[in-house]
């Protein structure tokens, strides 16, 4: 049980914890985030005996065995959902997320804190032998539909455990409209789950990558749109009818600002390039690859040369 002491940090505003908007209670010190404001309510699951026992079993299985330091645990991961609160935090900041409930974000951190309840002893390495095993989703999803944890979600986070359990195991069932969206802060190409799990194994194991930029990624958070391009239209192009599809009206400004940039630069970056084979085709301008003064005062000749036929000016770096 984590010794309760009054705590204001400027993580929480006005006292309240980040995304959830519950009032702090106490705070722990992790080894990624340091100070990670907690409230009663994130204490109640944090001390059941379902998720205590994640205090006791490896992130990483038995990579501890090649890395001895990597003996952190799935408890000190699922802290990661810091991240979450963060996340939902921040969208709920845009004009465009008016739609979220404060029951809709308890939801989602809960399924956050909880995403790994179901975890095997070893982690990943009893899973993996298969049936009949059945996925630490699937168990994740038994646990918080349970009599321990269901009662702590519904009295003190006032959500419906189905909804928590459905987003850590849809169980192919649909998903509350706004969890659709909101699953992806927890599961995606890259979620909160990976944002803490990629720097806290490589700091464990001591290797020198893993590094995330985790701030930088959840202040960059949006709602995407319905996709512009059909996979069908990107796999029927070549690189030219591609650029044109990527300058198309319904397109993101970015975009088009980006295909205009790439359609206007490719004859003068064919023209001028002077690669590194050159001196296998021409004895002259293989010599130029190693004379970069030289090279350079030829690419601008060109270039100039280019602009004059064209009537056209490029941009030189």
């Amino acid at each position: 049980m984590l010794e309760k002491t009054p705590v204001t940090h400027p993580e929480s505003r006005l006292g309240r914890t980040a995304g959830t908007g519950f009032p702090v209670s106490t705070m722990l010190r992790d080894s990624l985030y340091d100070i990670v404001p907690l409230a009663d309510a994130e204490l109640a699951l944090i001390d059941a005996q379902a998720f205590l026992r994640l205090e006791r079993v490896q992130q990483l299985g038995f990579v501890s065995r090649v890395w001895p330091g990597a003996r952190h645990t799935r408890f000190e991961h699922s802290i990661g959902f810091h991240l979450a609160r963060q996340a939902i935090e921040h969208l709920r900041a845009r004009s465009d997320a008016q739609w979220i409930t404060d029951e809709d974000a308890r939801t989602i951190c809960a399924a956050a804190l909880l995403h790994d309840i179901g975890h095997y002893p070893f982690s990943h390495a009893i899973e993996e032998l298969g049936d009949p095993v059945i996925s630490h989703e699937q168990v994740g999803r038994a646990i918080v539909l349970g009599d321990e944890i269901s009662p702590i979600l519904r009295e003190h986070w006032g959500v419906d455990p189905k909804r928590v359990a459905s987003i850590i195991d849809p169980a192919g069932q649909q998903l509350h409209p706004a969890d659709t969206v909101l699953r992806g802060i927890l599961s995606g190409p890259l979620d909160v789950d990976k944002l803490d799990y990629l720097p806290r194994d490589a700091h464990a194991c001591s290797v020198p990558y893993g590094g995330v930029d985790t701030n930088r990624l959840i202040a960059s958070l949006i709602f995407a749109t319905s996709p512009m391009v059909s996979a069908t239209e990107l796999t029927d192009n070549d690189d030219a009818s591609l650029l044109a599809l990527m300058i198309r009206f319904r397109m993101p400004e970015t975009t088009r600002r980006l295909a205009n940039a790439l359609q206007r630069r490719e004859i003068h970056k064919r023209a001028v390039e002077i690669g590194a084979q050159a001196a296998d085709l021409y004895d002259r301008v293989g010599a130029l690859f190693h004379n970069p003064a030289q090279c350079r005062t030829v690419e601008l000749g060109m270039t100039r040369r280019l602009e004059a036929l064209l009537a056209n000016r490029f941009p030189m770096k």
